[in-house]
């Protein structure tokens, strides 16, 4: 999204001497920029100003700053620029488009419009941004998380504060998901969590290989693992300002097929996974082997209820 506009660069009593638009990663990935770019028109005109971003990815929480035009010698100078143009952006009002494309004028490609000024002829949702002036640049709350599609909803003049991809990011919440290193296939009553973001955050989760059975929503679920193969999980946090980051994991699951007496178990991944193997009849033993796959050791392998580590994989077969 547009975070910040600012066009008073060099005019009288500017605290800097250049124009310049922010950029913010709200999201929760990466994102490339190599083929996009801003754009500038005036309140009432219908043509655009046009530049070209670099072809940075942008991680989440992270700022881009493009340095415009100046007006004039007073101010400082803005912070390492991450992309350069030559628009005059005006500092009371007008309009600016983030588009992944480097064409103007602007279309269905736009990816974020401000309308700043009451006198722009187009609106964002129930209102334009306020005005800015040349000591207050347009800012989107919560250091650029708000966004609710509402231009007068989501920003707010302030000092300009200019961001470059070298500034420190945005605190976002925290996403390590905490889970069992290893489940049995088709197991019930497996957690997985990560820290709690607060009032109002929301949790999106996605499994492959398993199912949901209590908690969806919340930052602690209960799921019930699948037949064959790893659970993945992921999860999306977004905190109460709009702001939000994923988070994935693979947990390995084990495999048993009972065949002539004998089992065969298949530990998918580089975690403990704990053995079952048939009890041997009366007077009989049993013994843990490797049947393919990397090697591993056994915390004791004439015991059905050994536990096996692999010291490599992903994928090993043992045979009890």
């Amino acid at each position: 999204v547009i975070s910040q506009v600012y066009g008073g660069g060099g005019n009288s009593g500017a605290p800097y001497q250049n124009d310049f638009i922010e950029i913010y990663n709200r999201g929760p990935t990466p994102q490339s920029l190599a083929g996009w770019s801003v754009q500038y028109s005036d309140a009432t005109a219908m043509t655009w100003a046009v530049t070209p971003l670099t072809s940075v990815t942008l991680q989440p929480g992270q700022y881009y700053l493009v340095k415009e035009a100046s007006s004039g010698a007073v101010g400082a100078l803005l912070p390492t620029a991450d992309a350069t143009g030559t628009i005059n952006l005006s500092a009371t009002t007008g309009k600016v488009a983030l588009v992944n494309a480097t064409t103007a004028p602007v279309g269905v490609t736009v990816l974020d419009f401000v309308f700043y000024g009451p006198t722009t002829n187009c609106v964002e949702g129930g209102g334009q941004a306020p005005a800015g002036s040349n000591t207050t640049a347009v800012s989107r709350m919560n250091e650029g998380c708000t966004d609710t599609n509402s231009n007068n909803a989501d920003f707010a003049t302030a000092a300009p504060n200019p961001r470059n991809t070298a500034s420190t990011f945005h605190t976002l919440p925290t996403c390590t998901i905490t889970a069992a290193s290893c489940v049995v296939a088709g197991s019930t009553g497996n957690t997985a969590s990560v820290p709690d973001a607060g009032g109002g955050a929301t949790y999106t989760w996605i499994l492959t290989n398993a199912t949901i059975t209590a908690g969806d929503g919340t930052s602690s679920i209960v799921y019930t693992a699948g037949a064959s193969g790893s659970v993945g999980l992921s999860v999306t946090v977004a905190e109460l300002t709009g702001c939000s980051i994923t988070c994935s994991t693979s947990v390995p699951t084990d495999i048993t097929v009972s065949t002539n007496g004998g089992d065969r178990l298949e530990c998918i991944g580089q975690q403990t996974c704990p053995l079952g193997g048939n009890t041997p009849p009366v007077g009989g033993s049993g013994l843990w082997t490797v049947d393919s796959g990397g090697p591993g050791t056994f915390t004791n392998a004439s015991s059905g209820t050994s536990n096996f580590t692999p010291t490599s994989g992903p994928r090993i077969v043992l045979q009890w």
